[in-house]
């Protein structure tokens, strides 16, 4: 064994090298990959424990570095009715205030940081302002409700966002419940692009209403 070592020292010096080698790219592969993770924005969306329209949304920010919020959106959508959709990042239109006294949910959230968006029932008002929002809820007992937060993150030069799903039972009285257990993170380019565009359309929105 040993005479065939020294026999084929290159080979083995070779094979060795190319050990390594395959060693310090996973090494690297497994930097690179947590670094990212570390980069990204990690954006949850929950309830406060009540079930009714009166619970609380709150938004939870738990990337390593600060999100700007520049839009709130709620979707909601029945079976065999056309979905609809609202921004609710104003508040002007359901005559509240947060109480430093502003009057729109756009702001900077620290790492670690928990914002209170108001209850749910609030944002549903400018839903139920829609003639078709309204139709929708008074004419369906089960409604898909879908909460999207648009941020800008410091690292990233597009849009950050996230969305989770909730269902709104109406029996006696409005109840609301989780739909998806974990709330869903958008990384994919082409969604974020759109949701550059989005956020100008929204822009353009609100000027035109007020």
């Amino acid at each position: 064994m040993l005479d065939w070592l020294a026999s084929h020292d290159r080979l083995v010096g070779l094979a060795l090298d190319l050990a390594m080698l395959v060693v310090w790219l996973v090494y690297l592969q497994f930097f690179v990959a947590s670094y990212q993770r570390q980069r990204r924005s990690l954006i949850l969306i929950s309830l406060a424990a009540e079930a009714g329209l009166s619970t609380r949304c709150l938004l939870g920010n738990m990337s390593t570095q600060p999100i700007f919020v520049m839009s709130i959106k709620i979707r909601l959508s029945a079976p065999g009715r056309c979905p609809v959709s609202a921004s609710v990042t104003e508040m002007e239109r359901e005559g509240t205030q947060a109480a430093d006294g502003a009057r729109t949910r756009q702001g900077p959230v620290q790492p670690g940081e928990m914002r209170d968006f108001g209850t749910v029932g609030e944002l549903l008002r400018r839903v139920f302002d829609d003639p078709a929002g309204n139709d929708l809820l008074n004419s369906s007992r089960c409604v898909d409700m879908e909460i999207s937060i648009i941020a800008e993150y410091t690292s990233e030069s597009l849009p950050v966002a996230a969305q989770r799903q909730f269902v709104l039972s109406n029996g006696d009285g409005w109840k609301i419940r989780p739909k998806t257990a974990a709330t869903h993170q958008i990384r994919s380019y082409r969604e974020r692009r759109k949701l550059s565009t989005s956020i100008l359309e929204d822009s353009r929105e609100q000027q035109q209403r007020f």
